[in-house]
């Protein structure tokens, strides 16, 4: 009796559904957009830079690109996707694929880290010095570098070993 809505229903719920899709889609739009501008001068720019300058270059810029994708696909989408399943709450299944939706949006910390943990070659070198300090006396964590010089995680087992086992 005392409860009240604002247009519960009709045109203005549905506008600002709309407005808010066409919203992220902008967004995916000019993200894909700036991304492909910033390889094509980089590629225009190639002849005028060093090897290794240049492999430094598009390094970084995959790695800013991939950093920014993930708050995209863990953050973006599953909050899409809730907005639009709490909009059309009467659809099959609306609370299941919500709630699937919030796990993955509240996983977005824990990608997120692991992708600049992985990315960035200075916070890999960095956890490889935290398990080299946690691993048992027996054993080392140590780093080999590759033929391309990338960093190959290998364990080396050190101390004697027993016959028979």
């Amino acid at each position: 009796e005392r409860i009240f809505c604002f247009h519960p229903d009709g045109i203005t719920d549905d506008l600002i559904f709309c407005y808010t899709f066409v919203a992220a889609f902008l967004v995916f739009f000019f993200l894909i957009l700036f991304a492909v501008l910033c390889f094509r001068e980089l590629k225009k720019q190639e002849k005028f830079m060093q090897k290794k300058t240049l492999a430094a270059q598009r390094t970084l810029l995959r790695n800013l690109l991939i950093s920014t994708v993930i708050p995209l696909l863990f953050g973006g989408i599953p909050i899409l996707v809730i907005f639009a399943y709490v909009h059309r709450y009467e659809q099959p299944n609306a609370r299941l694929i919500s709630s699937v939706s919030v796990v993955i949006f509240l996983n977005f910390g824990t990608a997120y880290g692991l992708c600049t943990l992985i990315l960035f070659k200075p916070y890999r070198e960095a956890v490889g010095r935290i398990f080299l300090r946690l691993m048992p006396c027996d054993r080392a964590l140590s780093f080999m570098k590759g033929k391309d010089g990338t960093s190959v995680w290998a364990v080396k087992i050190t101390g004697a070993s027993k016959s028979g086992t």
